[in-house]
């Protein structure tokens, strides 16, 4: 912002302060340049004009484009819903999974209470339905071995 201060703000000012301490143009303004104020806020105007022919020099000047910035901004919201939608589509995926691992377990729970299924009890034994075939398994072992007692080596 080097030339925009110094062209709009320090460099009219300073010529307004040295006008006044050069013409006088009433009494009364030749009894206010006496004061110390105007040289302070010649001293000022004279800083200020040093900091803008400084910064006119060493820096370059600011491409501020407001289009550009209002362009990012919604890029980024647009991207941050993205993420939101992202990530609300995958905590219900991970809630659809818990409830069929839950609606799996229950299936397999009361197929247990039933003694459907060959699992083994808490304490080691086989389960209901693992007697029946283990019972039925020796039942035809035992048929097999008569047939072949039966029909001979």
């Amino acid at each position: 912002m080097g030339y925009w201060s110094f062209f709009t703000q320090d460099l009219p000012q300073g010529i307004i302060h040295v006008c006044f301490k050069i013409f006088i143009f009433s009494d009364r303004q030749r009894e206010l340049k006496t004061q110390t104020l105007l040289m302070v806020s010649l001293v000022v105007t004279f800083l200020a004009n040093c900091i803008s022919v400084f910064n006119m020099i060493m820096c370059d000047q600011n491409e501020f484009d407001p289009t550009k910035m209002a362009e990012e901004i919604e890029l980024r919201k647009y991207r941050y819903k993205k993420i939101q939608i992202q990530k609300e589509q995958e905590r219900k995926e991970k809630e659809e999974e818990e409830k069929k691992q839950a609606a799996q377990i229950r299936r397999q729970e009361t197929r247990k209470d039933k003694g459907l299924l060959d699992v083994s009890s808490s304490d080691g034994e086989p389960g209901l339905f693992a007697k029946k075939l283990m019972g039925h398994k020796k039942k035809l072992e035992d048929q097999f071995k008569e047939d072949d007692k039966k029909v001979g080596p």
